[in-house]
C-alpha cells in the first residue's frame, strides 16, 4: 500500500500546479512566435502540458486551467489587434481559447480512463484542436498552429527542417511531430530508469522525420524551374485614411503609388508583371454598366498601367450602384491596350467582424456591431473561387497564378485549391495598416507592430512549402517579400517604408504546376487525426474509470496493474 500511497502522491490535484505548469507551456508557446521566434521552443512548449494531462485526476479543472490559462494568452498574442478593436479582441481570445482547453481536457480523459498513453493522446488531441479552430463556422482563425514555429519569417531566411513536412500533409503533421517531442521530454524528465526506451521511440521518431523530409524535398526539385521578373508595390499608406478619408490626402497616396509604379517599370531587366497591395485603389475599380469607372482614382490608375505598359495586378473594390448589389474585396489582371480588365478574383475567405459580422441580425443589431472596427456597414460579399489568372509572357510561356487577398493565405483549404485548379504562383495582396504606421524607436508597440507582420509571413511561408508554389507578397505599410515553394524569405522590403521589390518568381519550366502530397491529399491528415482524436476521446468518455494506467499505480500484492508500457 506504500507504494499506492507514493504513486497516488504525484499526481496532479491543486490550482496552482495546474495554472502554473500550462502558463509555462503557454510561455514556451508565445517565445516560440515571431516576435522572438526562437523556433526550437516548438520542441519543448508542450511539455508542462503533458504533465498536466498525464498526471491530473480532474479533467475538469485541466479544462478550466487551460481556459483561463490561454484566454490571457490569446489576449497577449493578439495585442496587434487591440488598435483596430478593443472589444472584438475581448470576445475573440476566450473563444480561440476553448479550443486549447478542449484538447488538454480531451487528451487528460483518454489517458486517465481510456488508458491512451500521453504521447498519443495528447498530440492527437491538440492537433485535433487547431484543426477545429482553423475551420470554425465563424471563418476560422488558424493562427499561431504549433507547427507555425517551424516557419522562416525575416529577411534571407529558411524555414526549419521538420517545416518540410509540411509538403506531406501540411502545417498539421508539422504540430503534430513537435507535440510528439514534448511529450517524450516530459517523461524523460518525469520518470526514470525509462531512458534507453524513450531513445528508441526517438530513433524511430527521427527515422520518420528524415524520410518525410526527403520526400519533400524531392517533390520541391522535380522539374527545373526558370524565373520570370515581377515587381511588387510596398506602400505606407495609414488605415485611417480608409475609416475617415479626405481626397486631399487620397490623392497625395496615389502619386506615391504612381511614382513607385513608374520606378518598377523603368527597373531593368523589365518585369513581366507588377503586383499593387490590397484595395490600394480608393472607391470600386470596376466599370459601371456604361462602362465608366466609378472612380477618378481607377480612371487614373489604368492611366497609368497604359503609360507604363506592364501588365498589372490591381488590389481595389467591387460594387454597383443600387441598394442590395454585391460588394467585394477584388484583385483584378489589367493588361495595357485592354479597356476591361482580363480577371477578377473576389475574396472568399472574409474577416468576421472586419469584413462581415457573423450571427442572425438581431444579435448584430444588438451586440455584435460593437466588435466591428467601422461605425457603419462594411459587410462585404463572399466571393468564389475561380480558374487561376493566365498571363501570356513574351517568351511565349503562359503564366498561371492565383491571388489570395489579406488573410486568405492563412486559409490552407482555400490555397490548396488555388494550387490544385492549376496555379503556378501565389500573389498575395495584402494591407497591414489596420495596425498603425511603424512605431518610434522603443516605443511600447513596436513589438506588437513588427509580431504581426513577421507572423503573417510566416504563415504565408507554409501555404508555399504545402502547395510547393512560390509566393509575391504586395503588403502595405509591409512586410512584402518573395518566398520559395519551399519556405525560403529571399526577398523583402523593410516594414514601414514605401518602396519596389525586383524578384524573380520562379516557375515550372515544362508548363505542369507541380503537386505535392499535401495538394494530391495529404490535406486529409488532419480531420482524419481529428476523427482518431475523437476516438481517444470516446474511450475516456464510456470506459469505466480505473487506476490511472499512466502512473502505473502499484496494486496491493506488489505487481504491476494491467495496461502495457506506460506512456
Amino acid at each position: 500500500m506504500a507504494d499506492v500511497k507514493t504513486s497516488n502522491a504525484r499526481r496532479l490535484q491543486s490550482w496552482t500546479a495546474h495554472l502554473g505548469l500550462l502558463a509555462a507551456t503557454g510561455v514556451l508557446l508565445a517565445l516560440a512566435f515571431p516576435l522572438p521566434g526562437w523556433s526550437w521552443l516548438g520542441f519543448l512548449a508542450l511539455a508542462p502540458a503533458a504533465v498536466v494531462v498525464g498526471r491530473s485526476a480532474s479533467p475538469r479543472r485541466v479544462w478550466v486551467a487551460g481556459f483561463v490559462v490561454f484566454s490571457l494568452w490569446f489576449l497577449w498574442m493578439l495585442r496587434w489587434l487591440w488598435p483596430v478593436t478593443g472589444p472584438g479582441v475581448l470576445a475573440l481570445a476566450p473563444f480561440t481559447a476553448v479550443f486549447p482547453a478542449t484538447a488538454l481536457w480531451a487528451a487528460n480523459l483518454a489517458v486517465v480512463r481510456g488508458r491512451i498513453p500521453v504521447v498519443l493522446a495528447l498530440p492527437a488531441c491538440w492537433v485535433a484542436g487547431e484543426f477545429l479552430r482553423s475551420v470554425q463556422p465563424w471563418g476560422g482563425f488558424g493562427w499561431f498552429a504549433l507547427g507555425h514555429t517551424a516557419g522562416a519569417f525575416g529577411p534571407d531566411a529558411g524555414p526549419s527542417a521538420h517545416a518540410l513536412l509540411a509538403s506531406v500533409a501540411g502545417a498539421p503533421l508539422v504540430s503534430l511531430f513537435l507535440a510528439y517531442v514534448a511529450c517524450e521530454f516530459a517523461t524523460v524528465a518525469t520518470r526514470r530508469g525509462r531512458i534507453g526506451r524513450v531513445l528508441l521511440r526517438f530513433s524511430g521518431a527521427a527515422a520518420l522525420l528524415l524520410t518525410l523530409i526527403w520526400a519533400g524535398s524531392v517533390i520541391h526539385s522535380l522539374t527545373p524551374r526558370s524565373g520570370v521578373q515581377v515587381a511588387a508595390i510596398q506602400t505606407n499608406n495609414p488605415h485611417s485614411n480608409r475609416v475617415a478619408p479626405t481626397y486631399e490626402d487620397l490623392a497625395a497616396e496615389f502619386r506615391g503609388l504612381a511614382g513607385l509604379h513608374r520606378d518598377a517599370a523603368a527597373a531593368r531587366p523589365k518585369p513581366a508583371l507588377i503586383l499593387w497591395p490590397e484595395t490600394i485603389v480608393p472607391g470600386p475599380f470596376n466599370r459601371d454598366a456604361d462602362g465608366l469607372d466609378q472612380s477618378p482614382f481607377a480612371t487614373a490608375a489604368r492611366a497609368l498601367i497604359e503609360e507604363c505598359g506592364i501588365p498589372t495586378v490591381v488590389g481595389g473594390g467591387f460594387s454597383l450602384p443600387g441598394e442590395g448589389t454585391p460588394r467585394h474585396n477584388s484583385a483584378y489582371l489589367v493588361l495595357p491596350g485592354e479597356p476591361v480588365e482580363a480577371a477578377r478574383h473576389d475574396k472568399v475567405h472574409r474577416v468576421p467582424f472586419g469584413e462581415y459580422i457573423p450571427g442572425p441580425g438581431w444579435l448584430k443589431e444588438l451586440v455584435l456591431h460593437r466588435f466591428s472596427p467601422y461605425d457603419f456597414d462594411y459587410t462585404l460579399t463572399e466571393g468564389r473561387l475561380g480558374k487561376p489568372f493566365k498571363l501570356l509572357l513574351e517568351d511565349g510561356r503562359t503564366l498561371r497564378f492565383a491571388t489570395p487577398i489579406c488573410f486568405e493565405d492563412t486559409n490552407p483549404r482555400l490555397t490548396r485549391q488555388m494550387a490544385g485548379r492549376g496555379a503556378e504562383a501565389l500573389l498575395n495582396l495584402t494591407t497591414s495598416g489596420w495596425f498603425g504606421r511603424m512605431p518610434a524607436d522603443g516605443d511600447a508597440g513596436g513589438l506588437a507592430w513588427r509580431s504581426v507582420r513577421a507572423q503573417h509571413l510566416q504563415i504565408a511561408g507554409f501555404r508555399s512549402i504545402e502547395t510547393g508554389l512560390p509566393t509575391l507578397r504586395a503588403v502595405n505599410t509591409g512586410d512584402s517579400a518573395l518566398v520559395t515553394g519551399a519556405g525560403f524569405v529571399r526577398g523583402t522590403l523593410p516594414p514601414g517604408e514605401p518602396g519596389v521589390l525586383h524578384a524573380e518568381l520562379p516557375l515550372p519550366a515544362a508548363g505542369e504546376a507541380e503537386r505535392t502530397l499535401y495538394v494530391r491529399g495529404g490535406y486529409l491528415f488532419a480531420p482524419a487525426l481529428a476523427c482518431l482524436a475523437t476516438l481517444f476521446l470516446l474511450a475516456g468518455l464510456f470506459r469505466a474509470k480505473e487506476e490511472d494506467p499512466i502512473l502505473r499505480t502499484a496494486s496491493p500484492s506488489g505487481g504491476r496493474p494491467a495496461g502495457g508500457e506506460e506512456g
